[in-house]
């Protein structure tokens, strides 16, 4: 079972997505599980340091930039997902086009 698991999951994230709800998916599914495991990783540290809190101070200080980084990554790859889709919709019918840009912007405030 998890080698089938992994089998799927890995020709989910290796092929090419034709359209931005399945690439919005994968991204979206990739920094939900980045999050928990964030969550996981700050409570591990919590309460292992707990009674030193000057050398949690400096993991917070030095996880900024590569959090950053990440961030930037992640909404960059959003944006590649999005703006390909968008522009062959928007070169169809402008009406469409502005009503999947409206949708995925409801949908991802929605769902933030």
């Amino acid at each position: 079972m998890f080698k089938r698991l992994v089998k799927n999951g890995r020709h989910l994230l290796t092929r090419e997505h034709s359209n931005i709800l399945s690439a919005a998916t994968v991204i979206m599914f990739s920094a939900a599980a980045s999050a928990l495991l964030g969550v996981l990783r700050n409570r591990l540290l919590i309460t292992y340091f707990y009674h030193q809190p000057a050398i949690l101070d400096v993991y917070w200080a030095a996880f900024r930039l590569p959090d950053m980084v990440f961030q930037l990554l992640v909404v960059g790859s959003l944006s590649a997902a999005f703006i390909p889709v968008f522009s062959q919709l928007l070169t169809k019918s402008k009406q469409t086009a502005n009503l999947v840009a409206s949708s995925t912007i409801n949908f991802i405030l929605t769902l933030l």
